[in-house]
C-alpha cells in the first residue's frame, strides 16, 4: 500500500506596512506641550538660515501685512510655487512661528532632511490614509499652542500663472486638496489666504536676482456647516486673485 504525500502549504503571511521611523513617528504624533521655548528657538534659528539662502537668490517682496491678525488664531493657506516658499512664508509672516503641514514622503527622503523638518515642527500626514492622530496633533497644537498651523492646499509644486485674465471662479478646477478646508473646519479657524510669486528675470545693478513677491489677502471666515468643496473653491479664488494682482502689479516683459 502506497501512500501519498503531500507538500505542506506555508502559512500565508499577512502584508506587513512599511516601518515608520522615530523621528517620522514623533512628527506625526505631535503634542502641544512640545511646543515651548526649545522648539521655537531651534525653529528660529532654522528659519534664520533658510531666509537667508532664499534672499541670497531672491529680493523678498510683501503686500498685505495689515491684513495678518494680531494673534495666532488662524491658518495659513499659500499656493506652491517653489521649494522657496516655507522660508519665503515664514518671513512674510515673521512674528509667527509656523507649524507646516508636510508630507510623510518628506520624512523619508534623508536624515538629515526629516530631522530639519521635526525640529521645526512640521506635522507629518499621509496624504493617502490620512489618520486620526495627525488631524488630531494640527487641531490641539492650534487650539493649545501660539503656532499658527500651515499649509500648501495644492499638495506638490503648480506652475505660476502667466495670464492676468484667468476667471478665478474656476480656481476649483485646479490640482488643490480638500485638506484646508477640511482642517480650517476642524480646528475652527479663519483661513489667511497668501499668495507667492517669482520672477523669471532678475532685477539689481550690483546683485542681480530674482524677486520673490508675497501677496497677503483678508482672512476667510469658516462656518462650521461650510460645505468642503465650496470652502475649498473659496480658499483658492482668493488664493489665485492674488496670485492675479501679482500679475498685474509687476508684469515681466
Amino acid at each position: 500500500m502506497t501512500t501519498t504525500q503531500t507538500t505542506p502549504t506555508p502559512p500565508t503571511q499577512a502584508p506587513t506596512s512599511k516601518p515608520i521611523n522615530p523621528v517620522l513617528q514623533r512628527a506625526m504624533q505631535r503634542q502641544p506641550e512640545t511646543y515651548g521655548w526649545w522648539r521655537k528657538f531651534v525653529y528660529r534659528t532654522i528659519q534664520t538660515g533658510t531666509v537667508i539662502s532664499a534672499w541670497w537668490g531672491h529680493h523678498i517682496r510683501i503686500s498685505g501685512q495689515e491684513n495678518i491678525p494680531n494673534h495666532a488664531n488662524f491658518i495659513a493657506v499659500a499656493n506652491h510655487a517653489s521649494n522657496w516658499d516655507p522660508p519665503v512664508v515664514s518671513h512674510a509672516l515673521g512674528r509667527f512661528s509656523l507649524a507646516f503641514i508636510a508630507k510623510r514622503e518628506l520624512f523619508e527622503t534623508h536624515p538629515i532632511v526629516s530631522w530639519a523638518l521635526e525640529s521645526v515642527g512640521c506635522i507629518a500626514i499621509d496624504r493617502d490614509n490620512v489618520g486620526v492622530t495627525s488631524i488630531k496633533s494640527a487641531k490641539n497644537i492650534a487650539a493649545k499652542t501660539d503656532w499658527v498651523v500651515s499649509l500648501f492646499p495644492e499638495g506638490t509644486r503648480q506652475k505660476a500663472p502667466t495670464d492676468t485674465t484667468t476667471d478665478t471662479d474656476d480656481a476649483n478646477e485646479t490640482n488643490a486638496k480638500r485638506g484646508a478646508a477640511f482642517l480650517a473646519k476642524t480646528i475652527g479657524q479663519p483661513v489667511l489666504p497668501i499668495a507667492v510669486h517669482y520672477s523669471t528675470q532678475k532685477t539689481g545693478w550690483l546683485w542681480p536676482k530674482k524677486t520673490a513677491w508675497v501677496r497677503i489677502g483678508a482672512p476667510i471666515p469658516v462656518a462650521k456647516k461650510a460645505d468642503m468643496d465650496e470652502l475649498t473653491a473659496t480658499i483658492m479664488a482668493s488664493i489665485r486673485g492674488l496670485q492675479q494682482q501679482l500679475l498685474l502689479d509687476h508684469p515681466e516683459k
